[in-house]
């Protein structure tokens, strides 16, 4: 192999891991955000409602779920690594949970873009959060989907994630 060929391989080498590095940083460094200890958060959960009232699709919306929103904040306050205010406009960020069925999915979002994006999740339009996340985890299915376990793992994995990709951008 002559040196220019290897050069340009280098070349694709290094510039393709940069470009990866750079993707997997817009987990913890959206928007200049990054994931700290002891950033404050605020918690909102939401899930399917349905509506006996109305017929058809008009049935299906979304609300706020308090139960959930309570049980995901006792699980922050466990892992101890960031702390549940309850003002979104105090928070660092806003972690949004979704229960739906079977499943929960965690939206990491600045407060501003939650405030801007409610009326559309409100609806079931969760695409406008999903597009401003700073981070978004998924857990489940669930075979049995209590709301506590649903919770914890959504929780575990969330942590799991923000400081196994705070690891891997440090220098």
């Amino acid at each position: 192999m002559s040196g220019r060929t290897r050069i340009v391989i280098l070349l694709a080498i290094v510039s393709g891991s940069s470009s990866l590095s750079a993707q997997s940083g817009k987990l913890a460094q959206s928007d200049g955000f990054a994931f700290l200890d002891n950033q404050f958060v605020y918690i909102a959960a939401f899930h399917n409602e349905h509506d006996h009232q109305k017929s058809g699709v008009n049935r299906l919306g979304v609300g706020e779920h308090l139960a959930a929103a309570q049980v995901v904040r006792r699980e922050f306050e466990r892992s101890g690594a960031f702390k549940p205010i309850d003002k979104p406009s105090d928070a660092d960020y806003v972690f949004v949970v979704y229960v739906h069925d079977r499943t929960a999915e965690g939206i990491a979002v600045a407060p501003q873009k939650y405030h801007q994006t409610k009326t559309e999740l409100l609806n079931g339009d969760l695409d406008p959060l999903r597009d401003a996340a700073y981070s978004r985890t998924i857990v489940g299915p669930f075979k049995l989907p209590t709301l506590g376990r649903m919770s914890a793992q959504l929780v575990k994995k969330f942590h799991e994630d923000v400081m196994a990709h705070r690891t891997a951008i440090r220098p």
